[in-house]
């Protein structure tokens, strides 16, 4: 999601009020220095105020009335003791009513309120324990998640009001009793980049580069890891020779694949994988994208939820352009999955994408081919080898302007017979069942040009069997 706001308060000094936040009653929250011996994280913003209750307020620009936002921060309360209602708590707000709430209480466990069911109890806390919060509020449908230390522990909770938008982000705690909060990453997305309503090509991918990154949720590495995650396989261009995982017999898996740089992106897709398989228990799929120079996955900028596009049989993604990401990685986490070895991506695919002005005509023919080999013996009988077949796809533009002309010949000289070709036909309708993924048959490019510079242009397409 794009970031609104990210701070982890290092830049201001101890006994300053948090810059940009409304603090009410003034003076009870404040930056200090983390009060954990040896810690790493410096500063941090400390909620105490004799016997009055406090709240801390970071309004954010815009109602944000479509779409989700992620509130991600670091929690450490010392709440516990004898009175039940007392708390330290963050929370999402509308202009007057809250959204979404979690809340170390006093009675040494966490709570999360439902509209349906009210005050619910999640587990047990320890004081003292910085703690990695998240709450994943979803507007349209008005229900939120709650995640702590990354883990799901709450899931379409609804919400406490009838209003259809987040106005702010707010902690709260009780009089008497201290609070912590740090390194606040602050997310919205009024919704995803929509797919182009017609033709797109891309070619030339920029994410090819990949780094692998593999942790189990106890922080061990899955055996065998290193020797089985060939970077290799995500730019061979053979589906048949796949990146996979291993180990994950156990029931519990988690995955990182980092891509790299690449610099404003507007596709995703990943192609010849297995993920369709993954049929019991639940599976998790999603990609994280950062623009920083350190490569901090704890706050991404940006996050699209990839989980219910699994089944098909090229997951597509279509990503805001122009938004300066610059390394992106995709996770996957699995649990609960039986029958199944390993995890298997063929080839993951992130670039920016080309689609001709609309200026033009564009017609294509579909067709599948078989590249068999049949002769007959001299008895008659057919003797074959057998091939797999593929579809193939001979695509033409009728005056497409000189522009868009230089553009498709600056890709196939980059390119041309050597690399792999993505196109899609009809995109926002058929995202899966008209796209290709395959090689330029010609072994030049000609563009036939008439008046005003205007062009005709055909290329034919064959398909990589997967």
């Amino acid at each position: 999601m794009p970031l609104i706001r990210s701070q982890d308060f290092e830049g201001q000094s101890v006994g300053e009020a948090p810059e940009g936040w409304i603090v009410d009653p003034t003076g009870s929250a404040t930056i200090q220095n983390d009060p954990e011996t040896g810690s790493p994280n410096g500063k941090v913003v400390r909620m105490q105020h004799g016997t009055e209750f406090m709240g801390c307020t970071y309004t954010l620009p815009n109602n944000v009335s479509a779409g989700k936002v992620r509130l991600r921060c670091y929690m450490r309360g010392t709440v516990h003791g004898t009175e039940s209602h007392y708390h330290f708590s963050v929370n999402a707000h509308s202009d007057s009513a809250r959204v979404a709430s979690l809340s170390m209480d006093s009675d040494g466990n966490w709570y999360y309120t439902d509209a349906d069911s009210g005050f619910n109890l999640i587990g047990p806390y320890e004081d003292d324990c910085w703690y990695v919060v998240e709450l994943h509020v979803d507007v349209d449908a008005g229900t939120y998640d709650v995640w702590i230390d990354g883990e799901r522990e709450v899931a379409g909770a609804s919400w406490e009001n009838d209003e259809d938008h987040v106005h702010s982000a707010c902690f709260y705690c009780s009089q008497t009793k201290t609070g912590h909060f740090d390194n606040v990453g602050i997310s919205s997305q009024d919704n995803q980049a929509d797919a182009p309503e017609r033709i797109c090509l891309a070619t030339g991918y920029a994410g090819d580069g990949a780094l692998t990154d593999s942790v189990r949720p106890d922080g061990s590495s899955p055996d065998r890891y290193n020797e089985s995650f060939d970077d290799a396989n995500v730019l061979c261009d053979s589906l048949n020779r796949p990146w996979r995982s291993q180990d994950i017999s156990d029931g519990i898996h988690a995955l990182d694949l980092d891509l790299g740089e690449a610099a404003s992106p507007g596709l995703l897709a990943i192609l010849g994988h297995n993920l369709a398989d993954m049929v019991t228990g639940s599976f998790e799929m999603l990609l994280k994208a950062k623009a920083s120079q350190s490569q901090s996955w704890s706050t991404p900028d940006f996050e699209i939820d990839l989980t219910a596009n699994k089944e098909e049989p090229i997951v597509l993604a279509w990503i805001p352009r122009d938004t300066g990401y610059r390394y992106w990685r995709i996770h996957l986490h699995g649990s609960g999955i039986s029958g199944i070895d390993s995890y298997r991506i063929g080839r993951v695919i992130l670039t920016a994408f080309f689609t001709p002005a609309y200026n033009f005509e564009a017609a294509y023919r579909w067709g599948w081919e078989d590249p068999s080999v049949a002769s007959r013996a001299e008895g008659g009988a057919l003797i074959a080898l057998e091939k797999p077949k593929y579809r193939a796809v001979r695509f033409s533009f009728r005056d497409m302007e000189i522009d868009d002309q230089e553009t498709l010949l600056e890709m196939f000289h980059g390119s041309g017979r050597t690399a792999t070709w993505l196109i899609c036909f009809d995109p926002s309708e058929h995202p899966v069942d008209r796209s290709l993924y395959g090689n330029v048959e010609a072994n030049r490019l000609e563009i036939d040009r008439g008046i005003g510079d205007l062009g005709d242009v055909s290329l034919k397409m064959k398909e990589i069997v997967r």
